[in-house]
């Protein structure tokens, strides 16, 4: 009697084992998520990994409001409106921009939107590639272009450079940085437009005009529990560390007169530079 009534209590002691083992693995797939909805961390991580994954598009972190989205153990969503980058839209209304949702199913289950790729996007993808560009190709098109027209170009450095460097290289408004070609696994290329720190979920009050200090502003906020999140949006958490890291940058995307472009072509800190918008300065 006594072997059969201390068996009995070590089946119950074993069953009572694996259902705390299981809770605490429920339990903590729902912190890891809670933790999305606290102290702005949705928007500090996951909109801003959009934002770095998706640079053809501009997030409108302004319209982003903290009752849009609602994360929890049983999955949620994140709303953002977003507008195509580019010029032809610059000037035009709000209205323009249209919604798209994040889906968070799991800590192992987001659903990113599909969205088109401009020649942008392609002309950064190839920063991190072998493709040779030809600077004659983007002389003849640039003088082609007459006022009062803009272009964008997208540029390669021949070695990646300090942001103090790049400042000497082209010292009016950059469009984003290009920090990373995307060179580990499938990630995407790492691309930093900047916007106003406060409503993209973080302090940088001092960084000024820097995105390189922006961009590492933000990942100082990123810890070891927001890896899978990152890789729903093809970024590598190590990568972007060791890009913050490093404070190199290998590409910029810039918009100007083509007269003021023509001058980046005989730089020979370029490697190549591609024009991929023309659009009429209004």
């Amino acid at each position: 009697m006594v072997a059969r009534f201390w068996r009995k209590i070590a089946v119950i002691a074993a069953l009572l084992a694996v259902g705390v083992f299981f809770l605490a693995i429920q339990l903590g797939e729902a912190n890891q998520w809670e933790r999305y909805t606290e102290e702005g961390r949705a928007y500090r991580v996951l909109v801003n990994a959009f934002a770095v994954a998706h640079y053809g598009y501009h997030v409108d972190f302004f319209g982003l409001d903290g009752s849009d989205f609602n994360i929890n153990s049983r999955g949620g969503v994140i709303s953002l409106r977003i507008s195509a980058r580019s010029p032809y839209l610059k000037f035009t209304p709000q209205w323009n921009a249209f919604p798209v949702t994040i889906n968070v199913k799991s800590p192992m289950s987001i659903e990113v939107p599909l969205l088109d790729r401009t020649l942008t996007v392609q002309a950064i993808d190839d920063i991190g590639s072998t493709r040779v560009g030809d600077k004659g190709a983007s002389r003849n098109l640039l003088q082609s272009i007459r006022s009062p027209l803009l272009a964008t170009v997208v540029v390669k450095l021949n070695i990646p450079m300090n942001e103090r460097a790049v400042n000497l290289i082209w010292a009016d408004r950059i469009d984003a940085i290009v920090l990373g070609g995307g060179d580990v696994g499938n990630a995407k290329p790492i691309t930093w437009a900047g916007g106003a720190c406060g409503a993209m979920g973080f302090d940088c009050d001092s960084v000024g005009d820097s995105r390189l200090r922006e961009f590492q502003r933000w990942v100082a906020t990123l810890e070891d529990e927001d890896e899978d999140a990152l890789k729903a949006f093809e970024l590598n958490l190590h990568e972007l560390r060791k890009r913050a890291s490093d404070g190199l940058v290998q590409g910029l995307v810039v918009t100007a007169k083509p007269d003021d472009l023509q001058k980046l072509i005989d730089d020979s800190r370029i490697q190549w530079l591609r024009v991929t918008d023309v659009f009429v300065d209004r």
